[in-house]
C-alpha cells in the first residue's frame, strides 16, 4: 500500500489517497533513466534517491478534508 495526504491548516482542508496493489523494484537501466528525467522526480528534501519502486493498483481509494 502507499498513501499521500495533504493538510493546509490555515485553510482546515486537505486530502489523503490511499492504493492498494502489488509493488516491485524497478530494475531496468533504461527504466529507471526515464523514471529521472520526468518532473517532480528530484526528491524536495534534497539528497540522492538510487531505489525506485512501481506500484500496480488494485485498489485506490481517497477522501477530501473540509471544516464542518
Amino acid at each position: 500500500s502507499f498513501q499521500v495526504d495533504h493538510i493546509d491548516e490555515s485553510l482546515s482542508r486537505g486530502w489523503s489517497v490511499l492504493i492498494l496493489g502489488r509493488a516491485q523494484y524497478v530494475e531496468d537501466p533504461d527504466e529507471v533513466a526515464r523514471l529521472k528525467e520526468l518532473p517532480g522526480s528530484t526528491p524536495w528534501a534534497g539528497g540522492g534517491r538510487d531505489l525506485w519502486v512501481r506500484i500496480r493498483p488494485d485498489e485506490t481509494s481517497g477522501r477530501r478534508i473540509t471544516a464542518r
